[in-house]
């Protein structure tokens, strides 16, 4: 019998499994957010290489394709649980990740602003799920009493990501992206498909019975 306060037998291994999603997802947020300009700027409008003020034209795009994804995401996920109540977390979260990865995908072959539309529709469902779903999950899986706990320790999910995206991303900048920076956009789809794919496949692990749906 567990005593009050301690963590089910289970409950580490959910949690290992959350971070590496975790991981995988917020490492794909990261890159689109460092090489999004350069991308539509060398790609989509065809720019120069000039300096900052040659790079507006990219900036703003990015800027307005940033806003549709995030305002995608909220709208997302207020359908959410209602989707959640059928399907369930993890396939529901399995499902918008790889969304997600197609949309990174599409944004790295974009050659025409048009084809900005897609990607930014599949980033937005992704977000929505990213966003939210795990922290319903984390709810669902941590011990009575612990929660404030196990929520601060959560929030490395989002820190390790994004130290280990930017250092990784300068150390693979001369010998990898060799002046395409499209190539982040791949490695950020294959991160971000591993992630719904790994969700999928332990999908047993993030069904925490106790979560009650109606607490969204």
């Amino acid at each position: 019998m567990t005593e009050p306060g301690a963590a089910p037998a289970a409950f580490g291994p959910a949690l290992s499994r959350l971070f590496i999603v975790q991981f995988f997802s917020w490492s794909a947020m990261f890159a689109l957010w460092i090489y999004a300009v350069p991308i539509v700027a060398a790609n989509v409008l065809h720019l120069p290489g000039a300096g900052p003020r040659g790079l507006q034209p990219a900036i703003v795009t990015v800027g307005l394709c940033f806003s549709a994804y995030a305002a995608l995401g909220t709208t997302g996920s207020l359908l959410l649980p209602r989707v959640i109540a059928r399907f369930g977390h993890a396939r529901v979260h399995g499902l918008a990740l790889l969304c997600g990865a197609a949309g990174l995908a599409i944004f790295g072959m974009a050659r025409e602003a048009i084809a900005l539309v897609p990607a930014v529709v599949a980033i937005g469902i992704g977000w929505a799920a990213i966003g939210s779903i795990p922290y319903a999950v984390l709810a669902g899986l941590v011990p009575p009493g612990r929660g404030a706990h196990f929520t601060r320790l959560f929030a490395f999910s989002t820190v390790i990501p994004q130290v280990a995206t930017t250092i990784g991303l300068v150390m693979l900048a001369d010998r990898f992206l060799a002046g395409k920076p499209e190539r982040v956009m791949a490695l950020a789809a294959v991160a971000m498909g591993l992630a719904g794919v790994l969700t999928l496949v332990w999908r047993r692990h993030f069904a925490p019975a106790d979560l009650v749906e109606a607490e969204w």
